[in-house]
């Protein structure tokens, strides 16, 4: 799972091969993967991620 803020969607859905999006609920407080914004989108995705962000996602 990739999560995003607004502004992040795109570079998101480029690292993913199938994506799934859903909204984030309001009360989560998760920073988005790419910066330290709220996040407000969830991405699933099947496969890998490219090696820069699966070392994003594993901090």
């Amino acid at each position: 799972m990739i999560l995003v803020c607004k502004n992040h969607v795109t570079d998101g859905l480029k690292e993913t091969s199938a994506p799934h999006i859903e909204k984030v609920p309001t009360e989560n407080k998760n920073c988005c993967t790419y910066c330290t914004e709220k996040a407000i989108y969830r991405l699933f995705y099947f496969g890998q991620i490219s090696a820069k962000e699966n070392s994003k996602v594993a901090q």
